[in-house]
């Protein structure tokens, strides 16, 4: 693939995917049958391609010459790995004076470090509790809140949380409300 396909594909650049992928090999589960090991950088594809499509398990497996099972493995691997390892050094809020101040001046509004929202992530309807899932806008959805800064760079992010609350209780019960309530 070019590199225009790869990005559009995987959500990534190539150097920053062989980065990624560096990281997180130390925490990557190896398989125990060497017939069916799967390297770190096809698992990170994979899990890359199934997030920045949008696609179900089933369409993975014609991409990536796995199973369906397989990938559910892969994909809940690599993200766990990833949540673990990773999110609490790279997703995080401002804490130093100096840094909080550097935002506040490019954004340009008194006191402001970040901009929040959140976005419906549509899903199927659940067999437990569906009715906590069906959103406003007529679907089943899980919640994703985030808060960026100037740059664009995520400072927290919350998701999970059923559909059917509203976007005041989900920034109430976010870390990051949490967080300001008590930094006050």
């Amino acid at each position: 693939m070019d590199k225009y396909e790869f990005r559009n594909n995987f959500r990534l650049s190539r150097p920053a995917f062989v980065k990624l992928c560096q990281i997180l090999e130390p925490y990557i589960k190896k398989d125990t049958f060497a017939k069916n090991m799967i390297p770190v950088q096809h698992r990170v594809l994979l899990t890359l391609y199934y997030l920045g499509k949008g696609v179900n398990f089933r369409a993975v497996p014609n991409q990536f010459g796995v199973a369906v099972p397989t990938v559910s493995v892969i994909v809940q691997q690599i993200t766990s790995a990833i949540n673990r390892h990773l999110l609490p050094d790279l997703i995080k809020f401002p804490t130093t004076e100096e840094q909080l101040s550097a935002t506040m001046k490019i954004f340009q509004f008194p006191n402001c470090v970040g901009a929040i929202d959140g976005s419906h992530i549509n899903i199927k309807k659940p067999v437990v509790h569906p009715t906590d899932y069906y959103n406003r806008k007529g679907n089943y959805s899980i919640l994703i809140q985030g808060v960026c800064d100037s740059n664009g760079k995520l400072l927290s992010i919350s998701c999970g949380h059923p559909g059917s609350i509203h976007d005041t209780r989900m920034l109430r019960i976010s870390t990051f409300y949490n967080n300001v309530q008590t930094k006050r």
